[in-house]
């Protein structure tokens, strides 16, 4: 992106129009304008959004796998390896025997780390895809292994069975056929005795609600006065450890470099998650989680994504493109967002407050006033590249629109969401809360 915006500049520089289109820029008084300025600088100095991104492919799947291969030869870095090994999951191509070999090289460092039902899951996914026959008994046997770890009995005749029937269809060496038929008929012998140990539940937090502020304790009152604002103070004496406000956020997005330990819709650590079946930047704890992200944001996002990384965008780019999905989303179509917007003024002291309301996401302070015009520009630019790949690489318009910029800044929808987009991009750094996520550890 560095690269891009140094070359617009240059060719304005060149042009003699660096005065005068930074003064038409920091006149501009709305977001929409600004974006919609932008698209018309974009077009005028033939400045186009490049078309690269990375995708799932074979080689990267297969060079990933033998990084992590290596490192657990030489058994040291269990979570890097285990890292490694997602990533080569989400990198590889659906349904591929490269997907299957990283599922089960996964369940090797798993059941390492006692992640025995996590393991077992990774081992099901492998036989369920193009695994390697001749691969397949030393995979049953981990399952066994797994099974008896964690007390999982019932399951245990069935993969024994397994494990004989490919036994006696599989050509082996002598030497390798008896280990296994001694691993046989020692298991089929024996009975586990290990017993899962229990996990212990979240505790809930819970408090009284408070009457203006559903999310917040009884103890606070909104008021607003000439030196603070609007602020919160407290009615009573708060008890040291007491919880005021507990509120589930509108919208979250995960660090990218926590993109293959933590689910990207819980933002959970999961020790055996499955990739987007598209993209590479997005893996789930679950099949559930992959749906509720799929239909809340990310099949708007999953295919532009890995151009925003490839332009080296980060979260705050990224995020500002999912909370504008997140209220398109909510408000159905572009023109009743538009219309709830201009329905809605700023909370003020006396009115119910909302959380889960995107209008109240929407007044947050942006500290325009504070930028100045080359802030803006950038993050305008950035705003309108976001909006070019949403209009041609998404069907968020309806359909996919034309590359020709001036197809999407004639488009008045598509300039509200860009102007939507900027507005977020200004939110963002006053107003989220970033938690800092604890590496995965053992």
């Amino acid at each position: 992106m560095n690269n891009i915006r140094a070359s617009l500049s240059h060719k304005i520089q060149s042009a003699g129009r660096l005065q005068e289109i930074t003064l038409k820029f920091s006149r501009l008084e709305s977001d929409e304008l600004r974006v919609l300025t932008v698209l018309r600088i974009m077009e005028l100095f033939d400045t186009i959004p490049p078309s690269t991104c990375k995708t799932k492919d074979t080689k990267d799947s297969i060079d990933l796998r033998n990084k992590a291969n290596k490192l657990f030869v030489c058994n040291s870095e269990p979570i890097k390896t285990w890292e490694l090994y997602s990533k080569s999951i989400a990198t590889a191509l659906n349904d591929s025997q490269e997907l299957s070999l990283a599922y089960a090289n996964r369940s090797a460092v798993l059941i390492k780390l006692l992640k025995y039902d996590e393991c077992l899951q990774d081992i099901e996914r492998a036989l369920r895809l193009d695994y390697p026959d001749r691969l397949r008994g030393k995979l049953l046997c981990r399952k066994i292994e797994c099974l008896k770890m964690s007390n999982k009995t019932d399951l245990l005749s069935d993969t024994l069975d397994a494990l004989e029937n490919w036994l006696e269809r599989t050509s082996l060496s002598s030497n390798d056929k008896q280990t296994f038929e001694r691993k046989l008929k020692d298991w089929n012998n024996e009975k586990s005795t290990e017993r899962r140990l229990a996990r212990a539940e979240d505790v809930p937090l819970t408090i009284i609600p408070n009457e203006q502020i559903p999310c917040a304790s009884e103890a606070l009152k909104v008021r607003c006065n000439d030196e603070f604002g609007r602020h919160v103070v407290a009615t009573r004496d708060i008890e040291p450890g007491e919880i005021l406000i507990v509120e589930k956020p509108y919208s979250k997005i995960l660090s990218l470099n926590e993109a293959y330990t933590h689910c990207s819709n819980c933002l959970q650590v999961h020790w055996a998650m499955i990739p987007c079946e598209f993209c590479i930047y997005a893996m789930y704890c679950s099949e559930d989680c992959k749906r509720e992200a799929w239909s809340r944001h990310h099949d708007i996002e999953c295919p532009v994504t890995g151009y925003l990384v490839d332009l080296g965008s980060g979260e705050r780019e990224l995020f500002s493109m999912r909370l504008t999905i997140a209220a398109w989303r909510d408000a159905g179509c572009v023109d009743n967002l538009r219309e709830s917007l201009k329905a809605k003024s700023n909370f003020s002291v006396g009115t119910l407050y909302l959380s889960d309301s995107y209008a109240n996401i929407y007044n947050l302070v942006t500290c325009v006033e504070k930028r100045n015009v080359a802030d803006l520009f950038d993050r305008s630019l950035m705003a309108a590249f976001i909006l070019y790949y949403l209009c041609t690489l998404t069907d968020l318009f309806g359909k996919k629109l034309n590359a020709d910029i001036k197809d999407i800044y004639m488009n008045d929808g598509a300039t509200f969401i860009g102007g939507l987009i900027l507005r977020h991009m200004q939110i963002i750094p006053c107003n989220i809360h970033s938690a800092i996520r604890g590496r995965a550890s053992h």
